[in-house]
């Protein structure tokens, strides 16, 4: 069976289950598409909106979808295959850039002792990354939740730098004292 572009996205779930759309089909038609604008991009999306879509990823394409639109409950209604398919193409473009700004913050090598102690193994994940943000801005969790992703990036990156510059002003110091 033919999916026709400006058919309602639903059709391609009911196509899947009565097995006329496979899998691999699905991912061509996704990964073909051409990214389409997003209501909002996600790097101007709050903490809390970010850990929500990455929350609603862990659904699929259509809990990603339904998260997109959940303030505009008629876009949604209306939205058409070859779109649905536009919006999870940007979403995965703008997941990926996230990511690599993310995997982008350098920290100094921990010491033999730190790594002994179990410091490369420390991830507190989402609320970690909050209770940073807050800490670094003194507010409160709740009002940490509502800063740019973007924006708390750049303090990680900043904070990153910072650090990397200190380890270096110690590794000097240290090797002067070596000369001693």
């Amino acid at each position: 069976m033919k999916l026709k572009k400006t058919e309602h996205y639903t059709k391609i779930y009911k196509l899947i289950n009565a097995k006329l759309l496979t899998i691999s089909d699905y991912e061509v038609l996704r990964d073909t598409a051409k990214a389409i604008d997003l209501p909002k991009r996600i790097m101007n999306y709050t903490l809390d909106e970010y850990f929500g879509l990455m929350n609603a990823a862990k659904g699929g394409d259509a809990a990603i979808i339904e998260y997109i639109f959940r303030d505009n409950k008629k876009s949604l209604k209306k939205l058409d295959c070859y779109n649905y398919f536009a919006y999870i193409r940007a979403v995965n473009e703008q997941v990926k850039e996230v990511a690599e700004q993310f995997q982008s913050i350098k920290q100094p090598p921990l010491s033999a002792e730190a790594q002994q102690a179990g410091f490369g193994l420390l991830n507190f994940g989402d609320f970690g990354l909050l209770d940073y943000i807050a800490k670094r801005q003194m507010l409160t969790d709740e009002e940490a939740a509502k800063t740019l992703l973007g924006f708390a990036i750049l303090k990680l990156k900043n904070d990153a730098m910072v650090a990397m510059c200190n380890y270096r002003m110690n590794e000097i110091i240290k090797m002067k004292y070596q000369q001693r």
